[in-house]
């Protein structure tokens, strides 16, 4: 076909020729969806449904074998692949069809009615059957799907029911045990009545057969009348015998489970001491024991007159910290003067100190003596407790010196923390268990700890080496303090010179 062709049916031709083109190459056209063939497509689409949908045969085929894997306990995986063999059919077909045949039927299958709560006699005699079944070696599912006579849902019902007894209300399950036992204990008791009754019977009559066997003269027609008589009662015995006989066994497994209870209650070391008091002739001894079971005697190790004694050490502490503080703060700690230039740096330390080593033994002697003297605090060893006030005031003055010589007002800062962490994690008011983690992870390394351990040994009394344990390790940290005020002290001198300007700058201070 040209596509150039001129004049009225040129013109005509060359429009079909592009009808023809935007039929077949617009994008989003499809010639199958001209309406007739749809509907033939359709239409063969129905047909193969017809062709490959399920058969009756086929679905009673699979909802059989369904059931039968339910009750062997095979899983439903297993029955489609299966079934995909014989039926020619996909697993995951077979499947889906399955779970939507059972949506059907749900659909189809009217609402379950409200629940119907048990009354107390079907309660009862749930229990009942549920506690015979159990003591015939039944469990307790084999009973409740006797009770249900096969129904799932029945069985299920009674099942929860006796559940939620055990659980919320043992006491309904006691009071019904006790029934059994005490119908089991009547009947056993008739039992033996009757059999009593019946065994006397049967001696009589066998004693009557004896004498007429021993009779020469004997009528054979009287032995014979007695014989009868005598199997008509072993006739009547037998079924009484054959209940006895069950009712012992569901008796006996009852017995068995009290005589455990009844011999671990005779075991325990209450119930023997409770037989040899009932046994005693002593009545005030046993009225003593019913009364108070339990006797304390209380004996005290290290005795201390009261709270304000106990809590001393950790008031003496927090003054002696306080007062070699503000020595600290109030006392000019670096040597800047120019006539001790040429002194060496350990010689400057040490020459500062020994004014900070004077004052913290002043505050010491004075806390130490005021407390033995003027408060009337009371003390197992007064000259241990002067010394003990002497070494932990050492200490705290051997850290503020090092901290505010080395740090300056870094270091004044660093001892108020340091001060408020032991006040509050050294155990003084509270035992450090009860304290934060953050406490009891710093706890060994306080100060405040190892003195008032030393102080605590010269209230109450010595135990052990802890006193000389603490004074130890309070000396030690001295040396530490003093290592650290030494090796930090030029290294921070451009660090403290940066905020001594920067305070005077401010004007502030």
């Amino acid at each position: 076909m040209k596509l150039g062709a001129s004049g009225e049916n040129g013109s005509e031709r060359l429009f079909c020729v592009r009808i023809l083109c935007m039929n077949a190459y617009v994008p989003g056209y499809d010639r199958n969806t001209h309406p007739e063939r749809m509907q033939e497509r359709e239409e063969r689409r129905m047909e193969e449904r017809k062709c490959v949908g399920w058969q009756e045969q086929e679905t009673s085929r699979l909802f059989s074998a369904v059931q039968e894997a339910q009750g062997s306990g095979a899983p439903l995986r297993q029955v489609f692949e299966d079934l995909s063999v014989d039926l020619g059919r996909k697993p995951n077909s077979i499947r889906n069809y399955y779970y939507a045949c059972l949506r059907n039927q749900e659909q189809n299958t009217p609402r379950v009615q409200a629940f119907i709560p048990f009354t107390e006699a079907e309660t009862h005699d749930l229990l009942r059957q549920v506690l015979t079944g159990c003591g015939q070696g039944m469990s307790v599912r084999a009973c409740v799907m006797r009770m249900a006579d096969g129904d799932h849902s029945r069985m299920l019902r009674y099942q929860n029911k006796y559940r939620a007894i055990l659980k919320h209300h043992p006491e309904m399950i006691a009071q019904v045990r006790q029934e059994l036992l005490a119908a089991a204990v009547q009947t056993n008791k008739e039992v033996n009545e009757y059999l009593h009754t019946t065994g006397a019977q049967a001696q009589t009559t066998l004693r009557s057969v004896q004498q007429l066997l021993g009779a020469v003269g004997g009528s054979l027609g009287e032995v014979s009348g007695t014989l009868n008589s005598y199997a008509d009662a072993m006739t009547t015995v037998q079924p009484t015998l054959d209940a006895g006989i069950t009712l012992a066994n569901t008796v006996e497994t009852y017995l068995a489970d009290i005589e455990d209870d009844v011999r671990r209650v005779t075991e325990s070391e209450a119930f023997k001491r409770f037989t040899e008091l009932m046994e005693s002739s002593d009545a005030e001894s046993m009225a003593d024991y019913l009364s108070s079971p339990v006797q304390l005697n209380t004996e005290i190790i290290y005795e201390i007159k009261d709270y304000g004694a106990a809590m001393s050490p950790y008031y003496v502490m927090l003054a002696l910290f306080v007062g070699s503080l503000l020595t600290a703060v109030m006392l000019k700690v670096p040597v800047t003067q120019p006539e001790f230039a040429g002194c060496r740096a350990v010689e400057r330390y040490f020459g500062r100190f020994a004014t900070f080593f004077l004052m913290a033994m002043a505050q010491a002697l004075v806390t130490a003596f005021g407390c033995l003297y003027f408060v009337g605090m009371e003390t197992a060893e007064p000259a241990l407790f002067v010394l003990a006030c002497c070494l932990c005031s050492l200490n705290f003055a051997s850290m503020n010196y090092a901290l505010v010589y080395a740090l300056d007002n870094v270091g004044m800062a660093l001892s108020v923390v340091i001060m408020v962490i032991q006040v509050a994690g050294s155990g003084g008011s509270y035992p450090v268990h009860v304290l934060p983690q953050l406490f009891q992870t710093l706890y060994p390394f306080m100060p405040f700890h190892y003195g008032m351990d030393m102080i605590r040994e010269t209230v109450g009394g010595m135990y052990g080496d802890t006193y000389l344990r603490c004074a130890l390790v309070l000396l030690g940290m001295c040396a530490l303090f003093t290592v650290f005020g030494l090796l930090v002290y030029y290294p921070a001198r451009r660090l403290n010179a940066a905020i001594a300007a920067s305070k005077e700058k401010s004007g502030i201070m």
